[in-house]
This record gives C-alpha cells, structure tokens and sequence, in this order.
C-alpha cells in the first residue's frame, strides 16, 4: 500500500512541475525584444548563418570582424564574453524563428522548465523522497526571481543554460557513486563534458566542482582524496576551457572593477559585495519587489561602513556555523542538510561576487544556480514535515504557490510592457538615461519617431555628456527627416567620441545625400575604421568607391558584408551589380538568384536579372521577371523601362506605350521616360 502514492508521484511529478511552470510564466511568451535583445537578434546578423554553429566555439559573443579588417581591432574581443552555447542557440532560434520574439521566449521558458525537471531528479537522488523532490522542484519552476533569467537573452538565457548543465552534471555524477572501475570514470568523463558546456554557457558554472567536492563529502561520506581524484576530468576540462578562452577573447575579466563599483575603495568595494550577498539571501526568501538590474546600482557610500560591516558579519557568522555543523554532522554520521544548502548558496555566489569584475552590480538572474540550495532545503523540510504529517508538505507548498503566483505573473506582465518596466526604472533609478532611451527605441521600432524624440531628449538632459542617448536622438531626428538637426547631433556625438561608428556611417549618408561626396568619403572610412564589424559601413564605403571608379576596393567591402551577413540583401545586391558591370555576368547571376531566393519580394534583383536573361536571349523568363518585379512594386521605373524597350523591339508597341505611359505618371521629369515616350510616337507617326 505504501508504495501506490510513491508510483504515483513518479508519473504525476514531472506533469505537475511542467503544468506550474507553464501557468506562471505563460506571459513571458507575450514578452517583445528589449535592451541586449534587440542587439541580439537585428543587430548580430552572423547568428542567421548555420555555418555559425560550430564556428562559434572558437570567436566571442560579439559581431565577427572580416579578415581583410582583423588589423583595425585593438585587442581578440571587444566584450569579453565568450559563450559558444548560448550563440549556437540564438542560431538555432534566428534560424527556426526568424526576427519572432514568441519563438526566442518559448526556448527560454523550455530550458527554465527543463532545469526544474533536472532539478525534481536530482533531489529524489539527494533527499531520497520523492515528496521532498516535488516541493523543491515546484518552488524552483514557480520562484519569483526566476522571472528576469527566462525573460532576458543574453544574461537570462546563459543562466538558464548553465543551470541546466550544472544540474545533469551533478545528476550524473552521482550515478557514479553507485559504480566501480571504468564505468564510474565513464560516468565521471560524461560529467566532465557536461560541465564544459555548462561553461560555454555562462562562466558561473565554473562552481560545478566546488558543488561535487561539497554534495560528497558533507552528505555522502566521502573522503576528499576519493572525490578529488573523481574531479581529475573536471581539471582537465577547465585548463582546456580557460585555454582557448584566452585564445578567443585574450583576457580573463572583461572590464576593470570602476565600472560597477567607481571610484570606491577596496574596501568599500568588499563591504558592498557582502551587502549584495545579503540582498541575494533577501531576494530568495521574500521576492519582493523585483527590479531591473539598473534599480540596484544605488549603493550609498556614507552609509556602506556601518551597513556593509554589518552584512560582512551576518554572512561570515552564517559560514561559521554552516561548517561547524557540517563537520559535526559528517563525525557523527547525520548530515546537517540546512547546514550544506546554506554553504551551497554562497558557495554558487561566488562567480557573481566581483572577484572577477564585471559590468553589472547586481542583478536578479544571478539567483538562478544559487537558488537551488534554497529549493533543496525546502525540499529537505518537506521530507521532515511528511514525517510529522503527511498533509503538511502539501499545505506548505500550497501556501507558497499562492504566495508566489500573482508575484511571478505580475513580474512577467512588466516584461511584456515596456513602457511600464521601464518606467519602473525611471522610478528607482531617476538619474539614470537607460530607462528614457530604451523607451524611444521602442517608439523607433515601433515606427513612431516623433514620439522617440521625446524620450530620448528626456535621456540627453539626464546625461547630457553620455553620446549613447544623444546618438540616439540623432537617429530619430534622422528618421523623422529633420536632417539638419540630426547632422548637428551626429557632430555633438563624434565630438564627444571620435571613433562613434555609427554616427560617423550615419553624417556620411547625410552628406552623400547632399552631394559633398569627399565629406562622405571620410565619414565612412572613419566609420569602418572604428568597427568594421558593422556590414553596412562596409556597404556604403564600398558604394562610394565604386562610384569613384575603384572597383576592386568596393568588390572587397561587398564580398566582406556579404559574409558577414547573409540574410543582408544589400551588400549581394551591390556585389551583383558590380560583377555585372564588370562583365562578370553568370558570378552575378548566382547573386541576384540567391537574393530572390531569400528575399522573394526584391524588385530589383528580379529587374537586374531580367536584364542578364535579356542579354542572352531567355526573353520569355527575362519578361516573366520584368512583370514579377512590377508586381512587388509598381513604381519600380526600371522595369517599366526594361520591360518596354524589351517589347518595342519585339514589335509589341501598344504594351510598351501602356508601361512608358505608366511610367511618366510616377516619375514625370524622368529623362528616360521622355526619350522612350518621344520613341513611341515617332514610331506611331510611320
């Protein structure tokens, strides 16, 4: 009789977890791109090449730099973040899913509800009780500070990545000890590998050994020279990680402590980081608020000695006792499992507690591994509580559930509305432009530039020096078709950052649009010069030497942004029309066919491979082109042209008048349609 509940929670566990995860953080998949999304998925066009895939393991997280270029770059990376499993699946999403948040949102909100299942198997493993496995894995799936780790791309998704990693490393590494000889090194080696993609993930998972040296011997018994002798894979993996990480990005932090800390002390520095530690412990057991990361860079000196003193001997108090008691407990044979979770939590902190700097103080995903530990011990209670009353593990969880469902849903509401999450910041972080322009780049994308306008001159005012928000409220004037005003904020940018690619690309296309071509000439030079990264720099120097008769230097920029994005139709287009100019008519051919291909609604690449069909006689499929380019766009004047001088040559007289007529009614000043019009009717006269 006892074991009828048990079977039935093994089957109904897995369902209960997935059902939680899915009711809660449903809303997420109504969540637009935001903030490093965007940058993301429109502004990195190498993560729409499958070629990418295993490229990506050995170049960072940033745009790549084409060869013909490498010479221009400072140092390996420019971010420092080298992370091949988490660009492979931004691949994987912009292949399957294309430019559609719901897709890139749903592999987040899978990956969170695969870490809680891994998380369900391993506490069964651990706590030896399915009931304890099912309270921690729901309040896991459920947890409140959960909600920025499925909600973000690029922080949230390498957090979810590693987690699950870290978690099948564990789980599989505790298989091991049930085995001997070379099936337990096999077991080991398959950990091994797990924990490497954990690290190619995000740089947290590092922690994985630290969590295996602690599970064995506070609550398996094990001896450290067993267990270290068990991690020599693991050893062998982190050189080789670290290795070709330094080969990648050239250095192991990517920026220096000033960033998230300024101008403070060492000190001042280590008493925040234990202020932040306590934060953390606050966020995990009462979620409440929840805030985006740029709401937690308020630390006030004038206060941090007292208060930060004060956290320093909370969390090293919480240490002392944690250890005493774990080694009491491994002496006299009882676990102290409190005591491991405890130890556990802080010990999966430690990549997030600035021992190596980084950009971001604080932020609420960095909970996501370390909050296994709280699960775990909630589970572990719930194993006591069943042995008190058996209806007490479920009330628990029931009052959690109802303590954490409005948090969680609200808190993924916020996600999918941006103007209120980042009003939210504003509120907290007043001082702060991120807020206000990421707000007028939701009106620009949402083609409301007027509106932008507003926003970002609310950005500029609060940081007034920054060229970031003031860049922005050039595009917009530029997008709004104030091109004056927009010239003289792109020169206020540049004045304030000289190697400002963009604004430099963006004041040479003003240029080129007013005729100071030499002007535009530099703006782009500059421009690739500073991030030759970026294929539409590339695009418009390369439009501009052709223009000035230097083929072959164009020829190069053209293949250059064509490789670096091929889902770009422009620098193909380019590249066509300047092979075909140069009487390289079938390598254009290959071009214009494989735009149509991916971009079946480009009128151009229909007229311009009409003409080469045209050229060797294929009139039948060049006419076919001339009339699909017509469809897409009707006011396309050259293949109303094309396609009427084709006809007046074989003779079709009236259907090519009907197309030049057309033609003079869009475009009435056109010289060319005024010569073919004057042709028309001198042929009618005879």
């Amino acid at each position: 009789m006892a074991e009828k509940p048990d079977q039935v929670l093994r089957f109904a566990s897995p369902l209960v977890v997935i059902a939680v995860g899915f009711a809660l953080f449903a809303g997420s998949l109504r969540s637009p791109f935001t903030s490093d999304d965007v940058l993301v998925v429109f502004e990195a066009p190498q993560i729409y090449n499958i070629a990418n895939l295993p490229r990506a393991i050995f170049f960072d997280l940033d745009r790549p730099i084409p060869e013909e270029f490498r010479q221009l770059q400072n140092q390996p990376s420019r971010i420092g973040l080298y992370r091949p499993v988490l660009q492979m699946t931004f691949v994987l999403n912009a292949l399957i899913f294309g430019d559609q948040p719901f897709g890139w949102r749903l592999t987040s909100l899978l990956l969170h509800l695969v870490a809680s299942l891994l998380l369900l198997g391993l506490a069964r493993s651990l706590l030896g009780s399915r009931t304890g496995a099912l309270a921690a894995a729901v309040f896991f799936v459920a947890h409140p500070v959960h909600t920025e780790a499925v909600a973000m791309l690029v922080g949230g998704r390498s957090d979810l990545l590693a987690c699950v990693f870290v978690l099948a490393a564990w789980w599989v590494f505790l298989s091991g000890d049930q085995r001997t000889g070379w099936r337990r090194w096999a077991s080991d080696s398959g950990s091994a590998l797990l924990f490497l993609l954990g690290l190619w993930s995000k740089e947290n998972a590092v922690v994985l050994p630290g969590i295996l040296l602690l599970s064995g011997w506070a609550l398996r018994g094990q001896t450290i020279k067993s267990l270290l002798i068990r991690l020599i894979p693991f050893a062998v993996v982190f050189i080789s990680y670290v290795s070709i990480r330094l080969f990648v990005i050239g250095r192991v932090a990517p920026i220096s402590w000033s960033f998230a800390f300024g101008d403070l002390s060492a000190v001042q520095i280590f008493l925040s980081v234990m202020t932040i530690l306590i934060r953390y412990i606050g966020l995990v057991f009462w979620p409440y608020p929840l805030q985006h990361q740029a709401c937690y860079h308020n630390i006030d000196p004038s206060v941090l000695v007292p208060v930060g003193g004060f956290c320093a001997l909370i969390v090293l108090v919480l240490v002392g006792i944690s250890v005493r008691k774990i080694v009491s407990g491994r002496r006299n044979g009882q676990p102290s499992f409190w005591a491991f979770g405890l130890i556990l939590f802080f010990l999966c902190l430690v990549p997030v507690s600035h021992l190596v700097p980084f950009w971001v103080l604080m932020a609420e995903r960095f909970v996501y591994i370390p909050s296994l530990a709280f699960c775990l011990v909630a589970g572990y209670l719930a194993v006591r509580a069943y042995s008190v009353r058996r209806w007490l593990p479920a009330a628990a969880v029931a009052v959690v559930l109802a303590a954490y469902t409005p948090v969680t849903i609200s808190r993924n509401s916020d996600w999918a509305d941006l103007d209120r999450l980042w009003g939210q910041v504003a509120e907290c972080n007043p001082d702060s432009p991120a807020p206000y322009s990421l707000m007028g780049t939701a009106r620009m994308r949402a083609g409301k530039p007027a509106e932008a306008i507003k926003f970002f001159e609310k950005a500029v005012a609060v940081a007034p020096r920054n060229p970031s928000p003031l860049y922005n409220l050039g595009l917009a004037y530029h997008r709004f078709g104030n091109t004056k005003k927009a010239e003289e904020i792109y020169r206020r940018v540049i004045g304030l950052e000289p190697r400002h690619s963009q604004a430099l690309n963006n004041l040479g296309i003003l240029l080129e649009s007013r005729g100071e071509l030499k002007g535009a000439l530099q703006c782009f030079k500059r421009a690739v010069e500073a991030d030759p990264s970026h294929p539409a720099h590339l695009v418009n120097l390369g439009n501009l030497l052709q223009r000035g008769g230097q083929t072959k230097e164009a020829e190069k920029l053209f293949r250059a942004a064509a490789r670096m994005a091929p889902r770009m139709a422009e620098p193909r287009f380019n590249l066509a029309r300047l092979l075909e100019q140069t009487g390289r008519g079938r390598e254009a051919e290959r071009f214009y066919r494989g735009i149509i291909k991916s971009h079946p609604r480009h009128a151009m690449a229909h007229n311009n491979l009409a003409n080469l069909l045209k050229d060797r006689g294929q009139l039948a499929d060049s006419e076919r082109l001339y009339r699909r380019a017509l469809d897409i766009d009707p006011e396309c004047i050259p293949a109303h042209l094309n396609l009427a001088w084709m006809l007046l040559k074989l003779g079709r007289t009236s259907e090519a008048r009907t197309l030049a007529e057309n033609a003079a009614k869009i475009e009435p000043e056109d010289e060319r349609v005024a010569e073919l019009l004057g042709i028309l009717d001198r042929a009618s006269e005879q």
